[in-house]
């Protein structure tokens, strides 16, 4: 998926999803390579979103 069609699917800016990526990647939380993401820290991801809720 490019970051367009997963910032749509999240309902999110384009912007917003970037920012985020950039932030995650700083964090140790994924890598991005063109395209292709892997998640590096599913735990600390999971504890984003139940901050979030």
């Amino acid at each position: 998926m490019s970051r367009k069609e997963i910032a749509d699917y999240l309902c999110m800016a384009i912007e917003t999803l970037s920012r985020l990526v950039s932030r995650f990647q700083q964090q140790g939380i994924l890598s991005a390579h063109g395209h292709e993401y892997c998640l590096l820290n599913p735990t600390a991801l999971a504890a984003i979103a139940e901050r979030k809720k």
